[in-house]
């Protein structure tokens, strides 16, 4: 995100860094912002020198010039307060300009619409000469999106396809290109200072969020509304949902046959997230561990919960049962944001398949035609989600509590080696008896797997009639080259994709469809968790552990924020892609619109699932007509 209301203060703290040393040992994510402020020999003394003369200096340009002045103009008094008392720079200066940045982008719709989307801009990595295609090595560069030592390393186009968009520099230091996240995630400007500070009420977090643009886009904020109605994360029922029909749905689903007496007495489900306490935590003073384990009866109602921190196992109407859940709904809600939501949907599957339908299609490829709607924008999102959600002291790494080296990094580990992100959805094994027989015996209990197939399915009906119409060129040599180097990037993980066949391509190809549609639209629904401090965040303070510090709810309601910036509705005709352009066959209109049609009644089926349920809670997040083409933050 490139937030220029903070331009002078950058401009004085580039030009200050680069006058005292090399910008590439200072500013750089690829050097210091990935080895965690780790400096060799002399320059690291050097380095903390600078450090105690530079930050001081960066906390009062922050925190006595701009809030107060034309830039924090709307504020009240008591928002200017609680913003100063918070001591990380890096906070304040994410509170003064993100929200009105993300509203803005918002209204200007920079990622376009369905019109956008225009067959004569898919051209990169390719040339045609003499009607042959011919790899074209300007359009067709790659770099390091990221580098977790001894954990995982990936690569990114440099550019968009459809767009061309990229994360833009914000300026040259030294000869070097340095983006936003490599100064604002600097050591030596912005160091980690954590707060355990927390609202007064509610009412007070909803004034300071309205003041930051931290409120509803409807309400004139930067934060995605909700097309939830009732989903409060208070009540026990409402806690239970999000684990049975929200974010963490795929938590229980992967669970294993309760079977311990002293487990199986609260009832037939558990989620166990107890190894999430092994993790480090930077300010062990302040903050919780993570951790937990939640127990649920047979009509999937939290029965028990055992806190990783405290040691204890807590039931109902226990003196510290709101405890008890905070710190559950903390742990999953973290857990399932950095693994399955940015590793495993958009640095898995959104950017490694980007990435290789231009390195391996061709523009006029059938593969790349189909992939290339699903992939829209992916480049760029991913770009920015690099910045400020996986380098250490980016914007997630500050609002949790976890130590980088010991806590961050086996997180992304944890991702990495359990990860079904290619595995097709029907194919996985569900262990529970008592959840696999509420899928079978009742279609509305589970809605995350039963409507999460229906929806598989539809795509992969789609998907066999695009390369059935295809035909040879389905598995010519640019579709096999395409297969193997998606495979070859799951060989580090739980699920590694089979070799080559026809129908293991329309598996890979669908799982792409539907993971960065359907399964991204539950996963990445930020909007029900983080517009207050009250439901759920990062983190937890040993002060207060039944909400969420200032400091972490802000920078969770920002990285929700980013979500709000819509990519184009998949329930669409493309007018300007789908059969337009030269060479593109007529057929694809026809698969399109066959397409369209059935998610169109699936979306009638799902709202009157809905209707008709039984019990309480809503389950929206598989209607087609909420899914957007591609992955946006």
């Amino acid at each position: 995100m490139k937030l220029t209301t903070a331009a002078s203060l950058l401009a004085f703290s580039t030009s200050s860094a680069s006058a005292f040393a090399p910008s590439n040992h200072l500013l750089s994510s690829s050097s210091m912002a990935r080895k965690e402020g780790t400096h060799v020999g002399p320059l690291n003394g050097f380095v903390k020198k600078i450090k105690k003369v530079l930050a001081p200096i960066v906390d009062v340009v922050i925190g006595d010039v701009f809030i107060g002045s034309e830039k924090t103009a709307d504020w009240s008094r008591e928002t200017e307060l609680l913003i100063k008392e918070i001591p990380c720079a890096n906070t304040q200066f994410l509170s003064i300009s993100a929200g009105p940045q993300i509203f803005n982008r918002i209204v200007n719709n920079e990622l376009g619409d369905a019109t956008s989307l225009n067959s004569a801009n898919v051209t990169a990595g390719w040339k045609k000469i003499d009607d042959q295609w011919e790899m074209d090595e300007e359009t067709r560069g790659t770099e390091e999106l990221f580098n977790l030592p001894g954990v995982w390393t990936n690569t990114i186009l440099k550019n968009d396809d459809l767009t061309n968009n990229e994360a833009v520099p914000l300026r040259t230091v030294g000869g070097k290109e340095i983006m936003q996240s490599d100064i604002t995630n600097s050591n030596v400007l912005f160091p980690m200072d954590d707060s355990d500070i927390v609202f007064a009420d509610m009412a007070q977090a909803e004034r300071v969020f309205k003041d930051l643009k931290l409120n509803a886009y409807s309400e004139g904020g930067g934060f995605p509304d909700t097309y939830n109605t009732d989903f409060n994360m208070q009540t026990d029922e409402s806690f239970s949902r999000i684990f049975f029909h929200g974010m963490c749905a795929p938590l229980i689903m992967v669970q294993e046959e309760v079977t311990d007496p002293e487990h199986t007495k609260y009832g037939p489900y558990m989620v166990d997230l107890t190894h999430a306490a092994d993790w480090k935590i930077r300010e062990p003073d302040m903050f919780k561990k993570f951790g937990a384990r939640i127990h649920f009866d047979e009509n999937q109602m939290v029965s028990a919960i055992y806190d990783s921190d405290t040691e204890k196992l807590v039931l109902p109407g226990d003196s510290d049962w709101e405890a008890a859940k905070m710190q559950a709904k903390v742990t999953g809600v973290s857990i399932c944001t950095v693994r399955e939501h940015l590793a495993q949907t958009h640095l898995m599957v959104a950017n490694d398949s980007s990435r290789e339908v231009v390195l391996q299609l061709h523009p006029e490829h059938p593969i790349r035609r189909l992939l290339s709607i699903f992939t829209y924008n992916s480049v760029s999102v991913n770009q920015a989600a690099a910045g400020s959600l996986i380098h250490p002291r980016c914007t997630i790494h500050r609002a949790l509590p976890l130590d980088y080296k010991d806590g961050v990094l086996p997180l992304f580990e944890n991702a990495r080696i359990t990860s079904v992100a290619y595995q097709p959805f029907p194919d996985r094994e569900i262990k529970n008896k008592a959840l696999k027989n509420l899928t079978e015996n009742d279609e509305s209990g589970f809605p995350y797997y039963n409507e999460g197939c229906e929806y598989y399915e539809i795509a992969r009906s789609m998907v066999r009639e695009w390369l059935d119409k295809a035909g040879e060129e389905a598995s010519d040599e640019y579709a096999l080259a395409f297969y193997e180097a998606m495979r070859e990037t799951t060989i580090t993980q739980e699920y590694t994709l089979p070799e080559y066949s026809p129908e293991n391509m329309v598996d890979l190809v669908t799982t792409i469809v539907w993971t960065v549609t359907g399964y991204h639209e539950i996963i990445g629904h930020v909007a029900d968790y983080f517009d207050r401090p009250d439901k759920t965040g990062f983190r937890l303070t040993k002060k207060n552990p039944t909400t969420i510090d200032i400091q972490s709810s802000i920078l969770g309601a920002i990285i929700g924020g980013t979500t709000a910036f819509p990519a184009p509705q998949l329930l669409a005709k493309f007018p300007n892609y789908i059969g337009v352009g030269d060479n593109v066959p007529a057929w694809e209109k026809d698969v399109w619109a066959n397409f369209v049609y059935e998610m169109g009644l699936q979306a009638k089926k799902v709202q009157q699932n809905d209707r008709d349920r039984p019990s309480d809670f809503e389950f929206k997040y598989y209607d087609p007509s909420l899914f957007e083409c591609s992955v946006s933050v």
